[in-house]
């Protein structure tokens, strides 16, 4: 009963992973677009402080859980979910923070449309990376 609660977990969050960054990419993005230079920028610093804490936590513990399934099922698929959604770390780290910073740093909201630009770009690819991680989770949690 426990493994199939943990299983659920897992998905559960998995696809509050994947769905979060969908959400991103298909609504928030293509919104944002239509905002002048500065509302483009004062929009993505709003939501970055939430979305950036809540994402850091749920992919921390998402990632533990998914450990600690493949540890007790031997299941192959759950440490390749694992390592599908610690990879957005690395990718973070090298090719977000510095657009990151340059927007949250900017003193004007003027000449950073060619960074907002860039981060929607870098950002749909963390999306295909998580929508990857949710389907491992699928096939995982049925297998």
């Amino acid at each position: 009963m426990l493994l199939v609660s943990l299983k659920g977990i897992c998905l559960l969050l998995t696809g509050f992973l994947c769905g979060s960054t969908l959400y991103s990419s298909l609504v928030e993005i293509p919104v944002r677009q239509q905002l002048t230079e500065d509302e483009q920028v004062k929009n993505w610093k709003l939501i970055f402080e939430k979305a950036h804490k809540l994402s850091k936590i749920t992919g921390l513990i998402t990632c533990i859980l998914t450990l600690v399934v493949w540890f007790l099922t031997s299941n192959l698929l759950w440490i390749i979910c694992s390592f599908t959604l610690l990879i957005i770390l690395p990718y973070t780290i090298f090719f977000l923070t510095k657009t990151n910073n340059v927007l949250l740093d900017s003193s004007t909201n003027i000449g950073l449309t060619k960074y907002i630009r860039k981060w929607n770009n870098l950002h749909h690819v963390r999306t295909i990376i998580c929508f990857t991680g949710f389907c491992i989770a699928i096939i995982a949690s049925f297998a």
